[in-house]
């Protein structure tokens, strides 16, 4: 099952930036950067207690995530696609999987958004142990991938929904 390796892997890298916030976490500082500007330079500093917000965002984010997928399988109308109205008039058989393909998307987005959190962390730990001056150019990469992957996840939804339509 696609989507099941899917969130699996999301699962292990949220695990994964949860162990990495705790291994940061003992060699910060009390003040850290709290927040970054588009130039990637440090705005704001908050106490060190913040560093686990982004671990905690991370999870929560999952966790509505792979929820409303789950609630989609039962409940395709919540769902908002292109040609909704094709969508909806499929088999239930066939509108799973579309749904299955959308939830391997969310997936890989999620894992996608631990990855980023996860450089985000060991960024904010540099700089607040004055290492390195901001984000750097990596981030954009990070933003350019999680836009490529939407992309990507819009494309592929309509071109099931293309290929279903034709058998049918």
């Amino acid at each position: 099952m696609q989507s099941s390796a899917g969130w699996i892997g999301a699962g292990v890298l949220l695990a994964g930036l949860w162990w990495f916030s705790a291994a940061l976490y003992a060699g910060l500082p009390q003040r850290i950067p709290g927040h970054f500007g588009f130039d990637g330079g440090v705005t704001r500093w908050a106490s060190r207690e913040e560093f686990w917000w982004l671990p905690a965002v991370a999870t929560g984010l999952a966790l509505l995530v792979f929820g409303l997928t789950r609630l989609a399988f039962r409940y395709p109308a919540i769902l908002n696609l292109p040609q909704k109205e094709l969508f909806l008039s499929l088999p239930e058989e066939q509108r799973n999987k579309v749904v299955r393909g959308l939830d391997f998307h969310l997936a890989l987005l999620m894992g996608l958004v631990c990855a980023l959190f996860g450089y985000l962390q060991w960024k904010t730990y540099l700089v607040a142990l004055g290492a390195a001056k901001g984000l750097g150019w990596e981030i954009w990469l990070f933003l350019a991938a999680v836009f490529l992957l939407i992309a990507w996840m819009y494309w592929d939804t309509n071109h099931r929904l293309r290929q279903i339509q034709r058998t049918l």
